[in-house]
């Protein structure tokens, strides 16, 4: 039976690689406001109001960092520039190594300083899981991504010949 640790303001979110073992150690993640602010401010969002998580940590060939966390935050839409609530919630696997193998069809990230910042993992795997181009339900626009290195007529563009005369 694993064994769940809630994760305290005294423990570093740096964990040792080495003391990893086989047996798979879960831990829990309650960020407070200051991480929130700090998630909020990394990912250029309104707000973050909570974020939690459980990770397991265990070692076979490679460290693994398997999880789940869920957030509320404040996304602004990209329609209405009004800003609204939504819920994150994602289930995530991170490998390690010390020596990442170059020929590996899996990422495995390297282990550096024999550590692994469990809170850069999870900053991360909440970067991944925001919706690049968020809107209310209840918005039917579509965000249309235009490419700057096409080439666009400018709508200012007949304001130069005006100028010219």
């Amino acid at each position: 039976m694993k064994k769940t640790t809630p994760w305290t303001k005294k423990n570093s979110y740096q964990v040792v690689a080495a003391t990893i073992l086989e047996e798979e150690k879960e831990l829990q993640f309650v960020f407070d406001l200051k991480e929130c602010q700090q998630l909020a401010k990394r990912f250029d969002l309104p707000d973050v109001l909570s974020f939690q998580a459980k990770v397991s940590l265990f070692r076979d060939e490679f460290v693994h960092v398997k999880g789940e966390f869920s957030a509320q935050v404040i996304y602004q839409s990209v329609i209405s520039l009004e800003d609204f609530p939504s819920v994150l919630s994602e289930k995530f696997e991170v490998l390690f190594s010390e020596n990442p193998p170059t020929d590996s069809d899996e990422i495995i990230d390297p282990i550096e300083r024999g550590r692994i910042d469990l809170k850069e993992v999870l900053f991360e795997q909440f970067g991944l899981a925001l919706d690049p181009f968020p809107k209310k339900e209840e918005e039917k626009g579509e965000f249309i991504y235009q490419d700057e290195s096409q080439d666009v007529e400018n709508p200012f563009s007949e304001l130069k010949n005006l100028i010219k005369k």
